[in-house]
C-alpha cells in the first residue's frame, strides 16, 4: 500500500517538523507517538517474516488509544524509504540520540582516560 492521498501533506509536514525539531516524539508500547489536535499519531516499523519484507505503519488514534485509522507501506513500495527514514529520525529524537552524542563528544574533548576499569584489570593492579 502507498501513503493514502489524504495523508500526503500530513506526512510531509511531519517529516519537516521532525527535521526542524518541532515534534516531541516519545517511544511508547506500540511505536513512536505524539499528540496533536486532540489525537495521537503513531509511527511504527517492523518486518513481515512470512513475506520477508519490512514495513512502516501509521496510525491515527484517540488520546485513549482507540484506533481511528491505520495504514501500512511495505518495503519495495516507492514511498517506503521516505517513510522509513521519517521513522528512523523520529526514533533518534525520541531516544535523545543527538543529546547523547553531544555528551560523548564533550567527554572525548575533556578526558584523558575514558571508560571504567574492568574488575579483572582492577584485580591485576591490586596484585602488582
Amino acid at each position: 500500500m502507498e501513503i493514502p492521498d489524504e495523508y500526503q501533506d500530513i506526512i510531509e509536514g511531519l517529516s519537516k517538523a521532525t527535521d526542524d525539531e518541532r515534534i516531541r516524539w516519545t517511544l511508547e508500547q506500540f511505536g513512536l507517538e505524539f499528540e496533536v489536535a486532540g489525537f495521537k499519531l503513531v509511527l511504527n516499523s517492523g518486518s513481515d517474516f512470512e513475506r520477508k519484507v519490512g514495513y512502516v505503519t501509521f496510525a491515527l488514534t484517540e488520546k485513549n488509544g482507540k484506533m481511528l485509522d491505520i495504514w501500512r507501506v511495505d518495503e519495495g513500495c516507492p514511498e517506503y524509504d521516505f517513510l522509513y527514514g521519517l521513522y528512523l529520525r523520529a526514533r533518534r529524537k525520541a531516544l535523545g540520540i543527538p543529546q547523547r552524542l553531544e555528551r560523548i563528544r564533550a567527554e572525548l574533548r575533556k578526558s584523558n582516560i575514558l571508560g571504567e576499569a574492568s574488575p579483572v584489570a582492577e584485580k591485576a593492579d591490586a596484585t602488582s
